[in-house]
């Protein structure tokens, strides 16, 4: 079966660069990440591999820009998600799981986190800046607001906090990956050995 016809790139470089992260996120999705070439990309898209490399230098590239669009959209429903959680404490495991239980359920950030394509997406995400703006979207305001009450422990660099918790995160969408929801070990592991390195013992339960 031939590819489909699709539209004209269009002129303005925003538009086509929107155009071009579209139409590789339909091909991740139905190829699959580790199967999906540049060349698939620029067929599916109707250009040339030039004009796609021109856009996304190397398929890493391509890979990255749509996790960031995507995470940008987790970020605005993770304001809300945050909305009941009064403390850091609550913020950092609840949120984590949260993450984990949307990474798990995108098809996109589920087949990047699977076992065979696990090592890209570390790759990948935990690339400095790619993994500072996945995370920061997300946690800064949390982080910024615990600062000012005092809850966040004085040992928390930043931006170096992002890049964790984005590690983190992937750690958390290959647990549901395999146990299909949070587990109580889930939420214990974060307790003991995430909270220390944000929250004051003063500001944890027990």
């Amino acid at each position: 079966m031939g590819r489909r016809k699709v539209p004209t790139l269009p002129a303005d470089p925003e538009l086509a660069r929107t155009h071009l992260l579209d139409v590789a996120e339909a091909c991740f999705e139905r190829y699959g990440i580790r199967r999906t070439t540049m060349e698939d990309v620029a067929a599916d898209a109707g250009v040339s591999r030039p004009t796609l490399y021109r856009y996304f230098g190397d398929r890493d590239s391509l890979i990255r820009a749509i996790a960031q669009r995507r995470a940008a959209q987790f970020a605005e429903r993770m304001h809300t998600f945050f909305e009941p959680y009064d403390t850091l404490a609550e913020q950092l495991v609840e949120g984590l799981l949260y993450l984990g239980r949307i990474g798990r359920r995108d098809e996109f950030f589920s087949s990047l986190v699977t076992a065979d394509a696990v090592g890209e997406a570390h790759r990948v995400l935990m690339d400095a800046e790619a993994a500072l703006d996945f995370a920061r979207l997300v946690w800064e305001p949390v982080l910024m607001a615990a600062k000012e009450r005092g809850e966040l422990s004085d040992g928390v660099t930043f931006p170096a906090v992002y890049r964790w918790l984005t590690a983190a995160n992937i750690l958390l969408i290959g647990w549901y990956e395999i146990d299909g929801e949070a587990t109580p070990e889930h939420r214990e592991m974060l307790e003991a050995f995430v909270l220390p390195a944000f929250v004051p013992p003063a500001f944890r339960r027990g």
